[in-house]
């Protein structure tokens, strides 16, 4: 039987086997605690190949702890050798996990965090009318009821949509939200011409391979969408929130020769890169029960899925069951990894069997790929980039160097902000060598920032010889090893990159915060600072102050780039000025630290004389409040710019019950009690 013939029958019985059986299936989460190992990064060529593999028992749970051994696979009946591997097992927490408990996210981003799932919520402009209000309302469920704590998520819009619209990668589920009801849908789908034959080769003016300007654009984005995600290691589940899927499923998976449209070689270049990169479809209809269109519609949600190894839900309103579902088959699963033996770029599908060699499971995994069709397209050469920039510019966090990272924006009187950076890095990480009671290394630190229409802010390049004596580095240890900057930056919601390097050592963070207008209300607050009793100056590095240009490479040895916290001087360019010790990007503190908080407020305005009280407390998870430190100083006067009051309280936490905590800091006029200023941030205290 010819190959393109095979392939059709393939997906044709997946596909009516989904059609006739239960969209949602029960199967018990797992409880075992996640490998150690991080999910395989893949070569990016199109030589290697990555697949998904679902093991269950009898009963439908998934079965753990199998090795690369237990596996065989097969490329066209022809073994191949599993070149990567890894079992992938990330907890299921309930709920929404334990930033829910106030809503507010954390002020700090890290990687240094178990693995875990990747979202992307593609939101197609075919919804229309109710269409667009229940998209938002199912994936507001969605986040509240699935998306966990270690869980990154982006929001898509495939189609037409103002660049602003859209959400990077983030697992702060406000910024999530915030993309999701700015979904305003599209275009309702122009008419079909009337159904031609049943087969037909793709690229052909006939039937349903006709593709009108609407879906043109929608198919695209999703090119652009899939083959950016092909360069991001692991699993990649795709929540697509659409009406119709555009195209003809079966005769994509069924190309087998001939001239395409570009519409059919989008369509195409979707599939292919999908199932070569684990970019698992999800192709869910809003409209729910009675309007979920015709049977050939369904189908082609069903395909999609099916050749992707997701599961379609259309003419259905179990979104709950299904989520949870999607929730669970993106949490426990192995990851293999081969180099492909077929070299052609004939966008034929390659069939691939994989089977576990023990008795009594299910292996579940996708049938094949579908070949690159044509050239590959150019990429950017390599030149001189350092590992740093490299791990930088990773759309999501990268393991390897573990580190926090902080960023809290203070007024200036320039129009820009003074962004105060601290990045934390666990020395552990960084493979220092041990030579005469000392380690030491070369660690790289890079940032930058990039602005919600794309617009990328320049930040530094720092490289740092370190030596730390036996002491230090069990300070570092303890509490990090710590390099401490600024970067100016206009109000706006910011995505800040950082990347850190030791040798073939790399990682990176992306942390998304917002600079406020400083100039609006009577009272406003930079972000917070957090530091503990003096640290060790050894374990603290700063650029020299010489340095200015933004975006400027420099390299320094100790002493100069040691901040000697007892000599430090104050600089206009230092926000933290009045703050004894470095800020520290970690958010969880030992009951015998003392807590040291640092702010500052802004007074907008002439005002009369009067009492400002700055106040710090925390709130516990049963939202019962505990006061830890206050100071009131007088203001105002005759005094005709805005003001800046700087506050530094200190607040001890030893008689403070171990658990998690929301610290709240406020100020608050007393000439005027609607002139009131709050930040808050969530601890932990052990």
């Amino acid at each position: 039987m010819p190959q393109h013939v095979t392939a059709r029958v393939a997906v044709a019985v997946a596909v009516c086997a989904a059609l006739f059986s239960s969209a949602v299936h029960s199967q018990a989460p797992s409880t075992r605690a996640p490998s150690a190992q991080d999910a395989p990064t893949f070569r990016s060529s199109v030589e290697a190949v990555s697949f998904e593999v679902f093991v269950t028992d009898a009963a439908g749970t998934p079965v753990t702890g199998l090795t690369v051994d237990d596996f065989e696979l097969l490329e066209k009946g022809t073994p191949q050798p599993i070149t990567t591997f890894s079992e992938i097992v990330i907890p299921i927490e309930p709920g929404a996990g334990k930033a829910a408990a106030w809503g507010i996210p954390p002020d700090i981003g890290t990687n240094d965090l178990p693995s875990g799932r990747t979202y992307i919520f593609a939101l197609d402009e075919s919804i229309v009318e109710f269409g667009i209000l229940r998209t938002r309302q199912y994936l507001r469920q969605f986040l509240e009821r699935f998306f966990n704590d270690n869980d990154v998520g982006a929001v898509v819009n495939v189609g037409r949509a103002l660049a602003t619209d859209g959400q990077t990668f983030t697992s702060n589920r406000q910024l999530l939200l915030k993309a999701i009801d700015k979904f305003s849908g599209g275009f309702q789908p122009r008419p079909k011409p009337p159904t031609g034959p049943p087969y037909y080769p793709l690229g052909t003016d006939l039937g349903r391979n006709t593709v009108d300007p609407d879906t043109k654009h929608r198919l695209y984005g999703l090119r652009t969408l899939v083959e950016s995600l092909a360069t991001i290691p692991g699993r990649k589940t795709v929540l697509y929130l659409t009406s119709s899927i555009g195209f003809d499923m079966f005769h994509t998976v069924d190309y087998h020769d001939g001239v395409l449209m570009q519409t059919a070689e989008a369509a195409h270049a979707v599939i292919s890169a999908a199932t070569r990169a684990n970019v698992i479809f999800y192709p869910i209809d809003p409209a729910g029960l009675g309007l979920g269109g015709s049977l050939e519609e369904k189908m082609d949600f069903t395909a999609l899925a099916t050749v992707t190894g997701g599961f379609a839900l259309k003419d259905s309103n179990s979104f709950m069951q299904t989520f949870e579902r999607i929730q669970r088959e993106s949490s426990a699963y192995y990851m293999l990894g081969f180099n492909s033996a077929y070299a052609k770029r004939d966008g034929r599908m390659v069939p691939v069997d994989v089977h576990v060699k023990r008795p009594g499971v299910k292996v579940t995994s996708r049938e094949g790929y579908l070949a690159p069709l044509g050239e590959t397209r150019t990429t950017e050469k390599e030149g001189d980039r350092s590992a740093a920039l490299d791990a930088m510019a990773s759309v999501v966090l990268t393991r390897g160097v573990s580190m926090r990272v902080f960023a809290a924006p203070f007024r200036t009187a320039r129009r820009e902000a003074a962004i105060a950076l601290a990045v934390d890095i666990n020395p552990e990480t960084l493979g220092l060598t041990e030579q005469d009671g000392r380690r030491t290394g070369s660690v790289e630190v890079t940032y930058s920032a990039v602005d919600t229409r794309k617009r990328a802010y320049p930040g530094g390049r720092h490289t740092f010889n370190v030596s730390l004596t036996e002491a230090d580095y069990a300070e570092a240890r303890a509490h990090g090893l710590r390099m401490v900057s600024t970067l100016a930056l206009p109000k706006g919601v910011f995505e800040l990159r950082v990347g850190a390097a030791s040798g073939a050592r790399t990682g990176s963070v992306v942390h998304h915060f917002e600079v406020p207008d400083f100039a609006q209300g009577r009272l406003a607050m930079s972000g917070l600072a957090l530091t503990t009793s003096r640290l060790a100056p050894a374990t603290t590095l700063k650029p020299p102050p010489n340095i200015k240009a933004p975006g400027a490479s420099v390299k320094c040895e100790p002493p100069s780039c040691i901040v000697p916290l007892s000599r430090e001087t104050p600089s206009g360019d230092e926000p933290l000025r009045a703050l004894a010790s470095p800020a520290v990007a970690r958010r969880v503190f030992d009951r015998a630290e003392e807590l040291v908080v640092f702010a500052e407020v802004y007074e907008n305005g002439r005002q009369a004389a009067h009492r400002l009280t700055f106040a710090v407390t925390l709130e516990g998870e049963d939202h019962t409040l505990r006061s830890m430190a206050s100071e009131t100083r007088a203001s105002g006067g005759d005094q005709r710019n805005p003001t800046t009051q700087a506050f530094t309280v200190r607040a001890s936490l030893r008689d403070v019950p171990v658990g998690r905590y929301l610290l709240r800091a406020q100020a608050q006029s007393d000439g005027d009690k609607d002139a009131t200023a709050a930040r808050a941030v969530p601890i932990e205290i052990r």
